[in-house]
């Protein structure tokens, strides 16, 4: 996945055609992994929806411009095609996965 700095983007004067805005980017690896992302409470999700790769987890609170990877849910049957994440229910920090291949929808604590 890339990382970009979108900062330029912003103020009061637009752009001109043909201008290249996005100065700054980072590719982060994971060339052919992501399907989707989600990103919340801090975290960003990378769904793969293929094979055993499953969902990744880092940390954009830690590092925004090169988030550690902090955790993974993945191996046979375990596609996390999409996913969501839910803080503080119930005490607890949840996702909800739906995999693509196997037809399966998981609760992870």
């Amino acid at each position: 996945f890339f990382v970009v700095d979108l900062s330029n983007l912003s103020g009061t004067t637009p752009h001109q055609p043909n201008s290249n805005p996005i100065t700054r980017y980072a590719d982060r690896g994971y060339k052919d992994y992501g399907h989707t992302l989600s990103v919340g409470d801090g975290l960003l999700f990378l769904n793969t929806a293929g094979g055993t790769k499953g969902c990744q987890i880092f940390d954009l609170k830690q590092n925004p411009w090169d988030p550690p990877l902090i955790s993974s849910w993945s191996g046979a049957g375990n596609d996390c095609h999409d996913s969501f994440a839910r803080s503080n229910v119930a005490s607890r920090d949840l996702l909800f996965s739906a995999d693509g291949y196997s037809g399966k929808y998981r609760l992870l604590d």
